[in-house]
């Protein structure tokens, strides 16, 4: 006997007096009618990029890897943390497997890891990062040139995956993902500083260093670039790509 109890799931028996078991099956039918095609599209992308992610570095011979999410002290400086208490000591939420990676690296010498990380930031809305999935990469013996090539690959290799497993479902959301040449433009920090100065952009903490101490900038270029090429990627006014490398 087959029973449908109205609300998206199943019984396989009627409750009844008799003492035999119900068993509770959800039912994908109304669970799809009921989760939009928007929110449908936004699962699909994710396992579309998180795949083409690990396709990659696995091609490139990184290892993935696992590491805890409660930790006793912060990781890396900078962030605020979510406290909780594990067995009645003092703990926190992981912000990054920062520390981890770097042990990890001495054994395997390129390792990856896609989990939660957690930033308890002032501010609670959509443009806030208290819970991300944050990929993380690290590996030995490179330069911040190999750094920004692997990424370059990385996102090229993404897009074109996510383009050719979703590209229905993008094209009812009326998105159209970007497409970024063979290089991308690489600037170093005291041009992207005068470039926004320029675009009138003027709250920024690297512009006042420059015009305080504008030979730091001339006389460390490289340093300057290796801590601002590529982190995270973003348009600045004429289209042009930057970001920033840790």
């Amino acid at each position: 006997m087959h029973t449908g109890n109205g609300n998206g799931f199943e019984a396989d028996h009627a409750p009844g007096r008799s003492g035999e078991v119900q068993h509770i099956a959800l039912d994908p039918s109304r669970t799809r009618e009921e989760l939009g095609w928007e929110a449908q599209t936004t699962f699909k992308v994710q396992r579309a990029m998180l795949g083409s992610v690990r396709e990659y570095l696995e091609k490139k011979g990184y290892l993935e890897v696992r590491t805890p999410k409660l930790i006793s002290t912060a990781t890396e400086g900078g962030a605020s943390l979510f406290s909780v208490l594990y067995y009645n000591r003092p703990s926190f939420l992981a912000q990054s497997p920062q520390l981890y990676k770097e042990e990890l690296v001495l054994p395997f010498e390129k390792v990856y890891e896609i989990g939660p990380a957690f930033r308890a930031e002032e501010s609670r809305t959509q443009r806030h990062l208290s819970e991300i999935t944050s990929i993380d990469i690290e590996e030995a013996f490179v330069d911040y040139h190999d750094v920004m090539d692997t990424l370059e690959g990385l996102l090229r290799h993404v897009l074109a995956s996510v383009k050719e497993s979703c590209g229905p479902e993008l094209e009812k959301a009326g998105r159209h993902l970007p497409t970024i040449p063979e290089k991308l433009d690489r600037m170093k920090y005291g041009d992207v500083v005068k470039h926004l100065a320029a675009n009138h952009v003027q709250s920024i903490v690297g512009l006042r260093i420059l015009q305080q101490h504008p030979l730091s900038i001339e006389l460390c270029p490289n340093l300057f670039h290796c801590h601002f090429s590529l982190h995270c990627i973003k348009k600045v006014s004429d289209g042009t790509l930057a970001g920033k490398l840790r």
